[in-house]
């Protein structure tokens, strides 16, 4: 019997709420229990942050959007270029499908492969913390070199945390009594600012808000040098 991840239960949890079924889903971070807003993976355009609006406008010609989850930003986005999403939550996934966003595939970053090249590859939602050890943070950003066209850029929504400038938590996430791990990883900015300048990339924060959550959230854009 295949094995249920934590994204397989997250994005039932997504899937059962775009049908109306109200069950709460819990993230469980160092012993603290909280319920996830799953209405966030299901907003309409007008209900993104002014941050999220940014990243939009920046974006343009050939466009990934990586962890694209149910597809909140693909219709947008269309009207800033021609767009390719991708997950790795196959439930997720359907949820986009069934939304109309029919752009969206499943797909994991770190092996994806595309004959396409990018102008532009978003990371919203704090998606870089997909990168959880340096060495996939060196991986992620090679594989951003291998998609991008030559002037191409990638834009990203990060969290800021001061110290530790890199830390990882395992999350429990826990739906209908089915439980399973993963891990996310949080940075400072001064720390992904000298990962990527190391890897030959300018580094432009262009905007920084406080948002809902209360937590300091800025946009950055990378260029290659």
């Amino acid at each position: 019997m295949e094995k249920v991840t934590a994204m397989d239960i997250f994005g039932q949890a997504i899937l059962d709420r775009s049908c109306g079924i109200q069950e709460p889903l819990y993230f469980i971070v160092k012993g603290n229990k909280e319920e996830k807003n799953l209405t966030r993976y299901l907003r309409k355009i007008s209900e993104l942050n002014i941050l999220e609006k940014k990243l939009i406008d920046l974006a343009y010609g050939d466009i990934l959007d990586v962890g694209c989850g149910t597809g909140n930003y693909i219709q947008k986005l269309k009207e800033q270029g021609n767009v390719i999403g991708i997950d790795i939550s196959k439930e997720v996934i359907k949820v986009a499908h069934k939304l109309g966003n029919k752009e969206c595939i499943q797909a994991n970053i770190f092996n994806y492969n595309s004959k396409t090249k990018f102008d532009t590859i978003t990371f919203l939602e704090n998606n870089f913390g997909m990168a959880t050890t340096k060495e996939q943070i060196n991986k992620l950003i090679t594989k951003l070199g291998e998609l991008l066209k030559p002037n191409g850029q990638t834009l990203l929504i990060q969290r800021d945390i001061k110290k530790p400038e890199f830390v990882v938590n395992t999350i429990t996430v826990e739906y209908k009594g089915k439980k399973a791990d993963f891990e996310w990883a949080h940075f400072s900015k001064k720390y992904l600012k000298k990962r990527f300048e190391k890897a030959g990339l300018i580094f432009n924060e262009v905007s920084r808000e406080i948002l809902d959550d209360q937590q300091d959230w800025y946009l950055a854009k990378l260029t290659m040098i």
